[in-house]
């Protein structure tokens, strides 16, 4: 049960509350820097605190570069900050403390994903169910079958489950420091898909900082060129 309560608490209703509320404070920008951004850093850092993993200076450079981009990525949200902003910020980051150490967690107790999962999602459903209906008005009243089917197998079915389990999939093989860096890869692929969907063409620092997400990624991978290259 202990292990169960925590990985609810890291990953489930309690997560996804400071991660959403920190978005009344602050834009969007920053939670794209301070929530995703940041996951990979929390989780390298309790990686190394739990886990015995090393911390090498190229791995640090590509945290630095990744962060760099995700700067560049979300820049315009930087400068239209409200007085308020600083509330947002430090609940994204510890949203991305809490999902840090979830995913070294599930390495260090040797949890099977799917099983991980589903202790989340049951826990959180039979703790937050009472609040949701006691403290908030239930939308889901108001709104219409076919968007009540939409919500319930995006962020059931898609959010809420496959990309959870492939996530904690990915952990035993990759390792949790690694894993963490393709969250990374949210605000990017956020950006590009706005592109086809929402005809919104990125700018040059902002192409220039998904190029250094990326890069930044690959590095604190552990990735190097050969040689030859370099």
């Amino acid at each position: 049960w202990g292990p169960g309560i925590l990985m609810t608490i890291l990953a489930g209703w309690v997560f996804n509350m400071l991660l959403m509320t920190g978005f009344q404070f602050a834009p969007a920008a920053h939670g794209a820097v301070f929530g995703p951004g940041t996951m990979p850093m929390f989780t390298a850092i309790f990686a190394w605190i739990i886990l015995g993993e090393s911390l090498t200076p190229w791995r640090i450079g590509g945290l630095v570069v990744l962060m760099t981009g995700l700067v560049m990525l979300g820049g315009g949200g930087f400068f239209e900050s409200t007085p308020e902003a600083w509330k947002g910020d430090l609940l994204f980051l510890s949203a991305a403390m809490f999902w840090g150490l979830f995913t070294v967690l599930i390495r260090h107790w040797k949890v099977d994903p799917l099983y991980a999962v589903s202790v989340v999602a049951l826990l959180s459903m039979v703790s937050f169910t009472p609040l949701y209906f006691l403290f908030f008005e239930p939308a889901m009243f108001r709104a219409s079958i076919l968007n009540n089917v939409f919500q319930l197998f995006y962020q059931g079915v898609l959010v809420g489950g496959a990309a959870v389990i492939m996530f904690t999939i990915a952990i035993p093989v990759l390792g949790p420091a690694r894993t963490a860096l393709f969250m990374a890869m949210v605000p990017v692929f956020g950006t590009l898909l706005g592109i086809p969907i929402l005809g919104e063409l990125p700018g040059l620092i902002e192409s220039a900082g998904i190029v250094l997400v990326i890069l930044g990624m690959l590095a604190a991978m552990g990735l190097r060129f050969p040689a030859q290259f370099r």
